[in-house]
């Protein structure tokens, strides 16, 4: 058995998507019996603080005051974009249920975000 480092240089296009899987034909592993295999590479984009990826879904945390959380109202959410939006809370939302904003998530797509409430030290 040989050992062999080999450093491979990808193109990943503008539009890929998170878990998008890209196949390097013939470039895995030698095979004393048949063709040298494929290497697989997945493209894992990082979602940035405070957000995550759920299959294949950007869902952002947003901390909300726990008045909003009771009464409703309003509150401003920074977008993956760098841009800010308002997102509409019903009165008696609950911790954890989730809001969907079409377009405001990565390259276009859905933003997911998921409510919770974070109490603040005086």
């Amino acid at each position: 058995m040989e050992t062999k480092t080999t450093t491979l240089k990808i193109t990943v296009a503008a539009d890929a998507k998170h878990g998008q899987i890209k196949r390097l034909n013939g470039q895995g592993h030698d095979h004393p019996q048949g063709d040298t295999g494929d290497v697989l590479v997945t493209i894992r984009i990082d979602a940035g603080e405070g957000t995550y990826w759920e299959d294949g879904v950007l869902v952002q945390e947003v901390s909300t005051p726990y008045s909003t959380l009771v009464l409703g109202g309003k509150i401003k959410v920074k977008l993956p974009s760098g841009k800010s939006g308002n997102l509409s809370v019903a009165a008696n939302t609950q911790i954890g249920d989730r809001r969907r904003m079409v377009g405001a998530g990565f390259d276009g797509g859905d933003l997911t975000l998921s409510l919770f409430y974070k109490k603040m030290n005086n």
